[in-house]
């Protein structure tokens, strides 16, 4: 892997937005967490906060898991 860039802040700070932007204009790979918790959510559903809390972890073990497969590519991340 060349180059990892990780965006964290505040809740609605325009994180999804800004990797978005640097996906485009470097292009390189970005993977965000609420998409792939929304699938999730869609697929197992959830009832409270402590399932949504779960949720939440399953999401970014899915995105360290991508990450893995995207350092095998030598690719920017």
């Amino acid at each position: 892997m060349k180059k990892l860039i990780l965006i964290t802040g505040d809740l609605a700070a325009g994180k999804s937005t800004y990797s978005k932007i640097l996906s485009e204009r470097y292009n390189i790979n970005v993977v965000n967490k609420d998409p792939l918790k929304e699938i999730l959510c869609d697929a197992i559903g959830f009832d409270g906060r402590e399932q949504n809390l779960k949720l939440s972890v399953a999401a970014t073990s899915v995105m360290c898991y991508l990450f893995s497969e995207f350092a095998k590519l030598g690719r920017d991340i």
